[in-house]
């Protein structure tokens, strides 16, 4: 019983220790891309794939929702959707659809936490739009 158990310690050991190795290696990238791509957000890849593109709203896989990757690029300032589409796709979130343009507004329109602040401008829903005036 105790050679099984040894051996466990072992292995789960050797795999802490390349985590770490892991974890260090994705730390110097970070600081070499300026942190201009922000952790999470998945990038498009460089070259058409021949696989079936993956979702980008499966959240074991670790990838942002566009809802999230939406919020993310209007936490500053709301912006438009023509704007609020340059950004996402900026940031290299891929659209599965012909109409990017169509799929961005069913997110802007739906989600609970992206508010309208009228005139086409999109943000968060706590997000005070600096414009607007105060209530007394």
């Amino acid at each position: 019983m105790k050679d099984p158990l040894k051996k466990f310690i072992r292995l789960r050991e050797a795999l802490t220790k390349r985590r770490g190795e892991i974890e260090a290696e994705l730390a110097r990238v970070s600081e070499a891309l300026g942190a201009l791509v922000p952790i999470g957000i998945p990038l498009s890849p460089a070259a058409p794939s021949a696989s079936k593109p993956e979702s980008h709203t499966i959240r074991r896989s670790g990838k942002l929702s566009l809802a999230e990757v939406v919020l993310s690029v209007t936490k500053t300032k709301p912006l438009p959707k023509a704007e609020i589409l340059k950004e996402v796709t900026k940031l290299g979130y891929t659209f599965k659809t012909k109409d990017p343009l169509n799929s961005l507004g069913s997110t802007l329109y739906t989600n609970k936490k992206i508010k309208n602040f009228g005139g086409g401008v999109f943000g968060p829903k706590w997000l005070i739009r600096p414009s607007s005036p105060t209530r007394a």
